[in-house]
């Protein structure tokens, strides 16, 4: 509650982290590792699900690549480890979802876990508030044009990232803008 920011998952992981590690900066270290493969694995899920050849290859460059190892080497930088794993699994969930029979109960069971999965990867990091567009995006390139199914489907995405990223607007003029504007 104190932060400028709003990531009640990243705070929550933070907050456990400190009850088992305390100032042992080794474990937060071992959990942004952990946390890091968890995401280069499901990058490839995405990649394997989208039917992508060298879905492998892509994962494994991901988890080696400097770019995205550098945000594991910075306990801070937690969030950033915390919610790629989710968002991929978002993505790769709604990508079942899409080619699935529509309103069958795979269908449904994989729409309402691309949700959730994006609902916590907003709780992660709120940055990530450009999903729904890249859902939109992604029906462009895979089906050639946005039908209203499409954007419907992404309704409920826009008003999770509009919520959240609302609240994280809020925080941040109050917390951290406005902190500095009293002193």
């Amino acid at each position: 509650p104190d932060g400028a920011d709003y990531w009640p998952l990243t705070g929550t992981g933070f907050w456990s982290q400190w009850h088992l590690f305390g100032m042992n900066q080794t474990g937060y270290h071992v959990v942004n590792i952990v946390f890091h493969i968890l995401g280069a694995l499901a990058f490839w899920r995405l990649l394997h699900v989208m039917r992508l050849p060298g879905a492998w290859l892509g994962g494994l460059i991901f988890a080696i690549h400097p770019v995205a190892v550098e945000s594991v080497a910075w306990v801070s930088e937690f969030k950033n480890t915390l919610s790629l794993p989710l968002l991929m699994l978002a993505a790769a969930a709604y990508v079942q979802f899409d080619e699935a029979d529509e309103g069958s109960p795979q269908a449904l069971r994989f729409y309402a876990a691309a949700v959730v999965l994006y609902l916590f990867t907003m709780f992660a990091k709120t940055s990530m508030v450009m999903f729904p567009f890249v859902l939109l995006l992604y029906a462009w390139w895979k089906h050639g044009k946005v039908t209203i199914r499409d954007i419907i489907a992404s309704v409920p995405f826009f008003l999770i990232s509009l919520a959240l990223g609302l609240m994280t607007i809020k925080f941040q003029h109050e917390k951290a803008l406005g902190a500095n504007l009293h002193e």
